[in-house]
């Protein structure tokens, strides 16, 4: 159907217009996105299974010393910051599947010395029952993912730069920059050699 084909339609393919106009378009980007930058998609095509409407990201005193920030049935556990959470965009729910389920590289072990937890994401079906969420430890690069994926090493920097795009505390002994060249230096240049 041509695009502008709708103008001379009836209310009731208006819809189906615009379903063929954002499936394309989503369509032109994944293509985009896989022919630049390839290494992106590997991961989590397919994180999470569970369908979802909207997520939420949640941050926690950095005072808090808690193994685990996100309750059994998904929802915030005491002690958060913000109970209604900050609402992420199309762009950055796409920026963050993307960084938190980067394919560790083959041979390579995670070992975390700590794992306190201060920022969550939850993502919620169209009810507004949560299906999914990563929990993230920024000071010691830890991270869990449900449902699991054991092959992911989140890309921490890029985790860090949307904490604070997203207007969450972030550790201010360090600057964003820093914080995210030595991700780089400690994972991403060690992958090379």
């Amino acid at each position: 159907m041509n695009p502008r084909q709708h103008l001379d339609r009836g209310p009731s393919e208006a819809p189906q217009m615009r379903r063929w106009t954002h499936s394309k378009v989503w369509h032109i980007a994944t293509f985009f996105a896989v022919a630049l930058f390839p290494g992106l998609t590997q991961a989590g095509d397919s994180w999470p299974a569970a369908r979802y409407k909207t997520v939420r990201a949640y941050a926690w005193p950095s005072t808090l010393d808690r193994g685990a920030i996100v309750r059994r049935d998904m929802k915030p556990a005491r002690g958060v910051l913000s109970a209604k959470g900050v609402e992420l965009s199309f762009g950055q729910i796409q920026r963050l599947i993307i960084a938190a389920t980067r394919l560790r590289p083959e041979g390579r072990y995670i070992v975390s010395m700590c794992y306190r937890p201060h920022h969550a994401f939850i993502f919620y079906d169209k009810r507004d029952r949560p299906v999914a969420f990563i929990e993230v430890c920024l000071d010691c690069h830890g991270s869990r993912l449900v449902p699991e994926m054991t092959d992911s090493e989140p890309h921490y920097g890029d985790l860090a730069a949307l904490c604070v795009e997203l207007g969450l505390p972030f550790d201010s002994s360090i600057s964003l920059e820093d914080y995210r060249a030595g991700f780089v230096e400690r994972y991403l240049k060690a992958d090379r050699e």
